[in-house]
């Protein structure tokens, strides 16, 4: 088995950090890609997936390397 290395990257200067938080915010963002990951939604191996804030816009990417 190959080892991989997982980067996430999250911008957090938009309103729904704001309204709700930074962590809060972060803490959901992380959440709803943990459930589409457990889920079977993507191939953790061969994706790079976009994270959307509560209102739907685009805010982070996960990227997946081999090392």
């Amino acid at each position: 088995m190959t080892s991989h290395k997982i980067t996430i990257e999250i911008e957090t200067g938009n309103d729904a950090f704001r309204e709700n938080g930074e962590t809060y915010e972060i803490g959901r963002i992380l959440t709803e890609f943990g459930k589409r990951l457990h889920d079977g939604g993507m191939n953790i191996y061969t994706m790079s997936s976009k994270l959307y804030d509560i209102n739907g816009n685009a805010v982070g990417i996960v990227k997946v390397e081999p090392c």
